[in-house]
C-alpha cells in the first residue's frame, strides 16, 4: 500500500510550489496567474525508504461548478487520496470557498491537514480555527519544518504497532519482485511522448487509450500546459504516456507560462522511447511540423506520424491528402505514417504494433559479427575510392551507443571516406537490417599503427 497524498486549495495558493519542494523537482509550472494547473500531476517523495505519492490539483475556485473538467479532476484525487493537504493563503485570509472546500472535505472523512501558506508575523489566522480541521500548521520560508510536517503526516503510516500495513507493504514488495523476476519484457515501460501542435488532439488520444476522462480535452487551443506521466496497460504491455503541452512556432509563444510549457515539451521528448507528432489531418503538414520532426529524431527518439481526425476527411480525398503527407516526409522516408482517429479509435491497435517494433528494434542486440558481414557486404557491391593511392580498408562494425543510435567502423584512412558514402552506408545498413523510426548515425574511428612509436623512436 502506496500512500497517495492530494494537493487541495484555491488557485494560486501555493499548491505546485509546494508539489516542487515535496518531489525535489521542477515538473510543476509555478505562476503569479490564476489557474495554471489544469490536470492531475503526479510524483514521488521518499521517506525512510518508502515511496510516498503526490498529486498537484488545479485550484477549486467554485466548488458548486461539478461541470467544469478541471475541477472534476481535483474531486477525483480526493477520492483517490489517503492524506490531504488542504492549502489555504495567509495573505488573502479566510474566505467563503474555504469554508465550502472545508465542508466537501469533511464529508470524505479523510484524513485531512490544514497549511496555512504564506504566513508572516502580521497576519492573524484565528479565522482559520472556524474550518474545524485540528491538525492545522504554518507554512513560511524554513523548510526544515515542513519536512518534520510531512514526516508526522506519514507516521502512522509506518509504525511498527500496524503490522497489517507493513504486512501488506512486504506481501506486495514479493509479488512485484517475483513478477519483475518471470516477465522481465512485460514488466518494462514503453515511455511514448505524444506531441504536436496545439488543438491536434494530443489529449483526447490519451483520454480514448486510458478509456476514461483523465486529462482535460477542449477546443481551445492551449489546454494542456504540463507534462502529465501517466502509466497504463494496453494489450498486455506497460507504457508510460507522456501528455505535452502543443508546441508553436517561436515567433507565436507568447507569456512565461507557454514558455515554459513548451520547454517541459522538449524535455519529455528527450526522456521518452518513442515520440508519437500529431499532426491534423484537415490542416495538413506545415514547417513547424517538419522542425519538430527534425528535432525529435536529432535527439535519438524513435518517431512515428500520427495523422490525427482521419475522419473528417471525405474518402474522395483522402488518396490525394495521403500522397500529400508522404511527400512532406519524403526526407525521412523511414519514419511509418499512421492515419488514425483519437475520438472513435480508428488505427489505434495498428498504431501501438509500429510502437511496440520501433522499440524493440530501437533496443534488439545488434551482434559485430553481423555488423561486420553487412560492411563486408556493402564493400563488396561498392568498392572504396583510392585516397593519394592508398586504399581505405574498413575492418570491422559494432555498435556504438543508443542515443543516438550509432554505429562505429573500425579501419583505416577511414576520415578520407566522402560523405556520399557515408550515406551509402547509412541506407546498407537500414535496409538489411530492416530498421525504421529512427536515425542511424556512423562514426568512424582509426586504428592506431602499434608500430609508429617504434619507428620514431628508432629513427631518433
Amino acid at each position: 500500500m502506496i500512500p497517495i497524498l492530494a494537493l487541495i486549495g484555491r488557485s494560486n495558493v501555493g499548491k505546485s510550489t509546494l508539489f516542487n519542494w515535496i518531489t525535489r523537482t521542477k515538473d510543476a509550472i509555478v505562476s503569479d496567474y490564476y489557474g495554471v494547473t489544469r490536470d492531475r500531476k503526479y510524483g514521488n517523495f521518499t521517506l525512510k525508504g518508502k515511496k510516498i505519492t503526490v498529486i498537484d490539483t488545479c485550484g477549486i475556485d467554485n466548488i458548486k461548478n461539478i461541470k467544469n473538467n478541471e475541477i472534476i479532476q481535483s474531486f477525483l484525487a480526493i477520492e483517490e487520496a489517503n492524506i490531504i493537504f488542504f492549502v489555504v493563503d495567509a495573505k488573502e485570509g479566510l474566505t467563503s470557498t474555504d469554508k465550502d472546500i472545508a465542508k466537501y472535505l469533511h464529508k470524505t472523512k479523510k484524513k485531512i491537514y490544514l497549511l496555512i501558506n504564506k504566513v508572516n508575523n502580521n497576519i492573524i489566522i484565528d479565522n482559520f480555527y472556524t474550518l474545524g480541521i485540528s491538525d492545522m500548521y504554518y507554512i513560511n520560508s524554513d523548510k526544515k519544518s515542513l519536512f518534520e510536517l510531512i514526516k508526522f503526516c506519514f507516521m502512522y503510516f509506518f509504525k511498527l504497532k500496524n503490522q497489517q500495513v507493513l504486512l501488506n507493504l512486504k506481501k506486495e514488495y514479493h509479488r512485484i519482485k517475483k513478477y519483475k523476476k518471470n516477465n522481465k519484457d512485460i514488466i518494462s515501460y514503453i515511455k511514448i511522448a505524444i506531441v504536436g501542435k496545439p488543438n491536434v488532439g494530443k489529449s483526447t488520444l490519451i483520454n480514448y487509450i486510458l478509456k476514461e476522462n483523465r486529462v482535460i480535452t477542449s477546443d481551445i487551443p492551449g489546454t494542456t500546459r504540463d507534462s502529465i506521466y501517466i502509466q497504463t496497460n494496453y494489450k498486455k504491455q506497460n507504457y508510460i504516456l507522456i501528455d505535452t503541452a502543443g508546441v508553436r512556432k517561436r515567433t507565436k509563444i507568447t507569456g512565461i507560462i507557454e514558455k515554459f510549457s513548451v520547454s517541459q515539451t522538449l524535455k519529455s521528448i528527450k526522456n521518452a522511447n518513442v515520440v508519437l507528432m500529431l499532426i491534423d489531418a484537415c490542416l495538413g503538414v506545415s514547417n513547424q511540423d517538419l522542425l519538430l520532426s527534425n528535432f525529435i529524431l536529432k535527439s535519438g527518439r524513435s518517431l512515428i506520424i500520427v495523422v490525427n481526425k482521419s475522419d473528417k476527411i471525405k474518402s474522395l480525398n483522402f488518396n490525394l491528402i495521403k500522397n500529400n503527407f508522404y511527400s512532406r516526409f519524403s526526407f525521412i522516408d523511414f519514419i511509418r505514417i499512421h492515419f488514425v482517429s483519437a475520438l472513435s479509435g480508428k488505427g489505434i491497435d495498428d498504431l501501438f504494433l509500429s510502437i511496440n517494433e520501433t522499440y524493440s528494434l530501437y533496443n534488439s542486440n545488434y551482434k559485430t559479427s553481423l555488423l561486420t558481414r553487412i560492411l563486408k557486404k556493402a564493400e563488396e557491391k561498392h568498392p572504396l575510392p583510392f585516397i593519394y593511392k592508398k586504399k581505405i580498408k574498413m575492418k570491422y562494425a559494432h555498435i556504438g551507443s543508443r542515443n543516438p543510435f550509432t554505429i562505429i567502423i573500425h579501419g583505416r584512412k577511414l576520415y578520407d571516406i566522402p560523405c556520399n558514402y557515408k550515406r551509402y552506408l547509412i541506407c546498407f545498413f537500414r535496409r538489411s537490417l530492416n530498421i525504421f523510426g529512427f536515425l542511424i548515425t556512423i562514426s568512424f574511428k582509426e586504428n592506431k599503427n602499434p608500430y609508429v612509436y617504434k619507428i620514431n623512436k628508432n629513427y631518433k
